[in-house]
């Protein structure tokens, strides 16, 4: 439930105040979604600033022992725009951020650290920088500007306290200070025990392919949509955002696809256990996706569910020395139809690699374990416990 903004800025707590900042509205994000609820349990006292692309969120209220609120309205998550936009958000954030002295700022991804460092650095006021997408990485990225906004990253690192990474493979050579950085692996809770064990058992049950998320061309969901084209008895089910019109059009009629449109966090988790598997493709073709280290992992891991992805990521040796999962090539249908065929005939084989997975995430690969590993650093950032 989202409760209006009462007036009172100190939600609960008497701990340090953190302020969060992401060029979004924050509660979808399942690492924001995780950092505010763990850290406000912990006493911390919780501000979020960020961006209501939709203009869909009062300018200010209060969720989940956070105060959220809203310095950018408008423009959505796609559109020619954005490129010109992005600065105005900074700008506005920089400003804003000018006129506060929170104990810690956590800032998510560049749009939000290069401002919030460039405050922090005239306030004196300290910044731990999470990167979860590099953006000199990412495929829309114009190649002149890829430099100068590596230039911008490396400067944000440096005058960064402390940064955060999803995983190994997201900190570059370019990166001069190895030692600012902690890795919080995209884990999840275990809810595992809450769900009926009848929903658990995938016996007598549709063959089903799960895919959530950003529901994108180059994350295999058009591939996905073909590959079920010549298995009669593939069924896919779908949760997340889709922005491209012609894949919408794709999913929306088509009968052997149950898309349930852009739903909470904890729901989407727990579809790993109404399919067979994860369906995790990332276009390699650019160097982003190739890093992938996708939440959905560790979402299929806690319910017992194998991985499918594809061959070229850099975690595919992981996924196949845990013998957790499935991979084959991107942009090869006829391979990905293959494997899917061959997930449908050996249910042994499946809830092996299922449960795989499931001991993977038992030995550290999760939710509890980044929380404590999340506080320790917390408490050295602030000097508070």
């Amino acid at each position: 439930m989202v409760l209006q903004y009462t007036g009172e800025e100190n939600i609960s707590s008497k701990g340090p105040t953190l302020l969060i900042t992401a060029a979004h509205e924050g509660k979808w994000n399942p690492h924001i979604g995780k950092f505010i609820p763990s850290l406000a349990k912990a006493g911390y006292q919780i501000e979020f600033v960020g961006w209501d692309r939709l203009r869909k969120l009062p300018k200010m209220h209060q969720e989940g022992g956070a105060l959220y609120r809203m310095i950018f309205r408008g423009w959505g998550y796609t559109n020619k725009w954005l490129m010109i936009v992005l600065p105005l958000w900074g700008l506005r954030l920089f400003f804003h951020l000018l006129f506060r002295k929170p104990d810690l700022i956590i800032a998510i991804d560049l749009d939000s650290a290069l401002p919030a460092s460039m405050a922090g650095f005239l306030r004196r006021m300290p910044v731990l920088y999470v990167i979860l997408d590099t953006y000199s990485l990412r495929p829309k990225i114009p190649n002149f500007l890829r430099r100068t906004i590596q230039k911008m990253d490396n400067w944000t690192v440096k005058k960064a306290k402390h940064v955060i990474v999803p995983d190994e493979c997201r900190i570059l050579e370019e990166y001069q200070q190895k030692n600012k950085f902690t890795i919080v692996y995209n884990c999840c809770p275990d809810v595992s025990c809450n769900v009926p064990s009848e929903r658990k058992d995938r016996r007598d049950k549709p063959f089903t392919a799960l895919a959530t998320g950003y529901l994108m061309k180059e994350r295999g969901v058009e591939l996905l949509l073909l590959a079920a084209d010549r298995i009669p008895e593939l069924h896919i089910l779908m949760a997340g955002s889709v922005y491209e019109n012609d894949l919408r059009e794709k999913i929306g009629p088509n009968p052997k696809v149950k898309f349930l449109g852009k739903i909470p966090l904890e729901e989407a988790r727990l579809l790993n256990f109404d399919a067979d598997v994860a369906f995790t493709f990332y276009d390699p073709s650019s160097e982003l996706n190739r890093r992938a280290a996708s939440n959905k992992w560790a979402d299929a891991m806690m319910a017992s569910r194998p991985i499918l992805a594809n061959s070229e990521l850099v975690k595919a040796p992981w996924i196949r020395e845990n013998d957790m999962g499935y991979l084959c090539p991107y942009d090869d249908v006829d391979a990905l139809v293959k494997c899917l065929e061959h997930i449908r005939d050996n249910p042994e084989e499946t809830k092996r690699k299922g449960e795989n997975g499931r001991r993977v995430f038992m030995e550290g690969y999760n939710w509890e374990a980044m929380e404590i590993r999340l506080h320790e650093l917390m408490e050295e950032l602030t000097g508070w416990s």
